[in-house]
């Protein structure tokens, strides 16, 4: 009876054993990145100023300044080009090329390229925000950044967020300056690629004098 009773004992002690299951592992924590370093992404790009401009794009940027907008025309021809390499401001709209410091107050921009990078990487924290002279509200679908001014204000609005990994980042950006208005519409976007310094490179875009032979 006894042995009887210890191999039931040892039974029931077993199955209860075999339905007890590990914890499994704890998930590692992962936190949400504010933004991305840098992007690459395709776009439908629309320039509002003295004429309409506008069309596939590929656009480049890369923290905390530097950024690279290529518009491609109808026939497939380059109808703009917007460079910074943060010091510099290269721009090619409809056969009329400009090149000016950021810092030069002829610049009829009221926005500055670490700024402009910020927009384009969904990176413009609240807190950063404010401390360069934003208003800003945001909902579950929006955030809205303005900054008053004598000739117009400026309005950035960021839009249709996406997630990408951990990252949330708005599909559409709208830039409105005075009489100038860029909407970008992302159609793809690669978070945190490599991308050539020679992107950047304004001095590389300019046209350089060929010297005489012997000269």
């Amino acid at each position: 009876m006894r042995l009887k009773a210890f191999l039931f004992t040892a039974a029931v002690f077993f199955a209860g054993c075999a339905v007890v299951k590990p914890l499994p592992p704890e998930a590692p924590v992962t936190r949400a990145s504010e933004a991305p370093v840098s992007i690459r992404a395709e776009a439908i790009v629309v320039m509002k100023r003295r004429m309409d401009l506008g069309g596939r794009a590929v656009i480049l940027a890369e923290a905390p300044d530097k950024f690279r907008i290529e518009v491609t025309g109808p026939f497939n021809h380059l109808a703009a080009l917007l460079v910074s390499d943060g010091r510099s401001f290269f721009s090619y709209i409809g056969d009329d090329t400009e090149v000016k410091d950021w810092d030069d107050p002829r610049l009829p921009y009221s926005f500055s390229s670490s700024e402009i990078v910020s927009f384009l990487l969904g990176a413009q924290a609240d807190k950063e925000a404010a401390d360069r002279g934003f208003e800003v509200s945001k909902d579950a679908d929006r955030s809205v950044f303005k900054r008053h001014r004598k000739n117009g204000d400026l309005k950035v609005e960021l839009s249709d967020f996406r997630s990408i990994g951990t990252l949330r980042i708005p599909y559409r950006i709208d830039i409105e300056d005075g009489k100038r208005r860029l909407t970008v519409k992302y159609s793809s976007v690669e978070v945190n690629p490599s991308i050539d310094p020679m992107s950047f490179d304004i001095d590389a875009l300019l046209p350089h004098a060929t010297p005489f032979p012997g000269g």
